[in-house]
């Protein structure tokens, strides 16, 4: 990788972490006519305390994550959920969908179920630099564990030109279906970003992982969001400080992708 590109996009994360603010090439304001929280697949497994239910909107998103009947994503309110790319060779470029809103430069998506298991959804960028492929599959829950969605996100660069890129996944959990600040807690490891809330909310919680086995990164964040909204991929924002609130989870990873490659970054979606 070009060292200037490699010190511009971690100068880029690194000075963003504090403070999220919006990147004024593309506006966050209202949802743009693409943007949806209507299921459109849904999984279930498991019984019991251990029932697992999830479902994916025609974009990609995840809307609903439920266990036992209590939804953590769209419980008390609507999903905030998604992707986002930060094109940083292209004067730092914004493209995300989150479910509640989008940044409105995206060409309509292609879902197809491609196994009982496994949504697979398609998309590129009105300007036909990118295209991503979402791969969504369920594991189902066991007699001793809960079912998970782990979310392949298979970046392309279609243009001519080398580029740097951050690619984001960013979730806003309510765990035990509550998101008062009394109950919701959040903590970081280095690949992980847990949500749990007191016993009196439930007891249970809800967690955001990165793959690092199958993902091919330059450097990656699992960081914490003081706020339940995603900010633009630009300006991510965070940190990993333990955080009681109504905050929110965010994946970064920096990718440098030549014309016509592709790399893909993986999360995992779990109860706790």
């Amino acid at each position: 990788m070009c060292h200037k590109a490699v010190v511009l996009a971690l100068a880029l994360v690194l000075s963003s972490l504090t403070f999220a603010q919006r990147n004024p090439k593309q506006s966050a304001a209202g949802a743009g006519p693409l943007a949806s929280e209507t299921c459109a697949f849904t999984f279930k497994s498991g019984k019991g305390f251990l029932a697992t239910q999830y479902c994916v909107t025609a974009n990609g998103n995840i809307a609903s994550f439920s266990t036992a009947g209590v939804d953590m994503l769209a419980g008390v309110r609507p999903a905030i959920e998604g992707y986002g790319i930060c094109d940083v060779t292209n004067s730092q470029t914004n493209y995300w969908d989150f479910a509640n809103t989008d940044s409105g430069n995206w060409n309509p998506a292609t879902a197809v179920l491609t196994n009982p298991k496994t949504v697979t959804v398609t998309r590129t960028t009105a300007d036909g630099l990118w295209k991503l492929v979402q791969t969504i599959a369920s594991t189902p829950a066991s007699k001793t564990n809960y079912g998970s969605a782990k979310i392949t996100m298979a970046l392309t660069n279609t243009s001519a030109t080398d580029k740097v890129v951050l690619l984001e996944r960013h979730v806003n959990p309510d765990a035990g279906g509550q998101f008062a600040a009394a109950f919701n807690n959040f903590e970081a490891t280095s690949f992980t970003v847990n949500a749990f809330n007191e016993p009196s909310g439930g007891g249970t919680g809800f967690t955001s992982s990165a793959n690092l086995l199958t993902t091919n990164f330059d450097f990656q964040f699992a960081l914490i969001l003081p706020l339940p909204d995603a900010p633009t991929p630009c300006s991510p924002g965070g940190n990993t400080s333990l955080f009681t609130g109504d905050g929110s989870m965010l994946q970064e990873f920096n990718l440098e992708i030549a014309p016509g490659a592709t790399k893909s970054a993986v999360v995992t979606y779990k109860p706790i």
